[in-house]
């Protein structure tokens, strides 16, 4: 048997496009599995910049269906940073992240109605009636993203679909998690 040819520059590891399983890895998919099994509400991932925190997640993201043993809905975002946030610019932001093909302009309760409406579409094919959002860079998140994440979620609920939340960022989150 002989190796398949590779062109130089091309392969995987050339290109930065791997992430080996690391003890840590390892430990953030448990914590991940136990969250959602448990029905808990959500976590933060947090550490120095450039460690790796968001291909971790990805990673662990990755094979978390398949350790559950069923379908499960994981939406993500990278919270943008603006001078002035705005509904209609973070729902825009939710919207484009999660690939949604006809997003209204201009309105954000059609915009935050599109983004629940998606979400329980995911959650009602989950026969867990769950699904998960996970933040990149959630340290940006202020005071009003925290209360139109809770309007969705509170929407959700309504709709009896359990929403969990992961925050991945800075070690500013912990400090916004005791200022919350």
């Amino acid at each position: 048997m002989s190796r398949p040819v590779v062109p130089a520059g091309t392969h995987p590891i050339e290109q930065g496009g791997y992430i080996l399983p690391t003890m840590e890895v390892k430990r953030l998919m448990e914590s991940l599995t136990k969250i959602v099994i448990n029905r808990l509400p959500g976590m933060i991932v947090y550490g120095r910049p450039r460690i790796g925190k968001s291909r971790s997640v990805e990673f662990a993201l990755n094979y978390l269906p398949t350790q559950l043993g069923t379908f499960f809905p994981i939406l993500r975002t990278q919270c943008k940073s603006y001078r002035v946030p705005t509904e209609e610019k973070f729902f825009g932001d939710l919207l484009a992240d999660f690939k949604f093909a006809f997003p209204s302009k201009r309105n954000p309760s059609l915009m935050r109605r599109q983004i629940v409406n998606l979400m329980l579409e995911q959650g009602e094919r989950s026969q867990m009636r769950r699904i998960m959002l996970v933040i990149d860079e959630a340290q940006r998140l202020t005071e009003y993203h925290y209360n139109w994440l809770m309007d969705i979620y509170n929407d959700l609920d309504y709709e009896k679909i359990s929403m969990t939340v992961i925050s991945v960022g800075q070690s500013e989150l912990l400090a916004r998690r005791e200022f919350f």
